[in-house]
């Protein structure tokens, strides 16, 4: 019988052109976008106020174009205190030192654009009160076990706060060097994380009815031995953000997974980024931080 080639040749044909006809043309080259001033500022309390300027680009932009020949006035609670001009790639570094509880404003001028304002407030540093590590706290489906940080930290009942909790790994290389990692969320059951909707540890203090809260984080460093996830000497660090900050974060996050997305259909949604800048893009906010001793979880390796 001859018909079982011509069976298969045909099968053959006809899935080409099913999967052909499923493809989706991917655009790799966009349209050029109007050039517009960009501002990047996260104020830290207790460091120098430092801002960068540089345009926005579409997508298949080659170098990223800094401003180098702004001027800026910075204002701290509404009172002018310095003004610079001309930062080497767009970098200008002020000789102010951010203070929590004080407003920062700053007006810049560009050659050929509207005055770019922005403003922020570095909320009063929330203290960690006390933490607890457990080094087997959650079980994945495949039997990995992580670790969890369980920490109590302050809390103003009376106005609504917004915070950042890191988790930073003090690690070294084989050659003695600092390798530092940041852990990330696993097995998420803590309300308030629920609450925001997305695996990372920025929320509120919406549902805290107390002056304290403790929560619980599982957590994991990127490695693991016989089922069990790696540990590291370690500190947390507590941000307490403005609302800017915490817009801003959160939309990073789904900036980050939609251009990391390996969506099958190639169509993965835009995602705004978050700005406050008036007349330009990008973000001016803020955060205090307290920083924990460092921990030492039992059995913790150093590299």
């Amino acid at each position: 019988m001859r018909t079982t080639p011509i069976i298969i040749i045909s099968l053959i044909c006809y899935l080409v052109i099913l999967l052909s006809s499923c493809k989706e043309v991917v655009q790799s080259e966009f349209p050029d976008i109007e050039k517009t001033p960009v501002v990047n500022s996260i104020l830290q309390a207790d460091s120098t106020l430092v801002i960068n300027l540089s345009y926005s680009a579409s997508l298949n932009f080659g170098k990223i174009e800094y401003i180098e020949n702004a001027t800026i006035r910075f204002f701290v609670d509404d009172n002018l205190e310095e003004i610079i001009s001309n930062g080497e790639d767009g970098m200008y570094i002020s000789n102010i030192t951010v203070t929590s509880g004080k407003k920062y404003n700053c007006e810049i001028d560009i050659p050929g654009y509207k005055m770019i304002s922005c403003e922020a407030i570095i909320p009063i540093r929330a203290k960690i009160i006390n933490i607890t590590h457990k080094n087997f706290a959650y079980t994945d489906p495949e039997g990995t076990i992580y670790p969890a940080v369980e920490l109590t930290f302050e809390n103003n009942i009376y106005t609504t706060k917004y915070f950042e909790v890191v988790i930073k790994a003090l690690r070294t290389n084989w050659e003695g060097e600092e390798d530092n990692i940041y852990a990330y969320l696993v097995g998420i059951d803590d309300p308030l994380i629920i609450n925001e909707g997305l695996p990372i540890a920025v929320f509120s203090n919406e549902l805290i009815t107390d002056s304290i809260y403790t929560m619980s984080l599982n957590y994991f460093t990127g490695g693991s031995s016989w089922n069990i996830a790696d540990t590291y000497p370690y500190i947390v660090e507590l941000h307490s953000i403005n609302y800017d900050y915490y817009k801003y974060l959160k939309q990073l996050y789904l900036f980050k997974q939609a251009v990391n997305s390996d969506n099958l259909t190639g169509s993965t949604p835009p995602v705004q980024i978050y700005s406050n800048v008036e007349n330009g893009y990008g973000i001016f906010a803020g955060y205090s931080n307290f920083i924990s001793d460092t921990i030492f979880p039992e059995n913790s390796q150093t590299y």
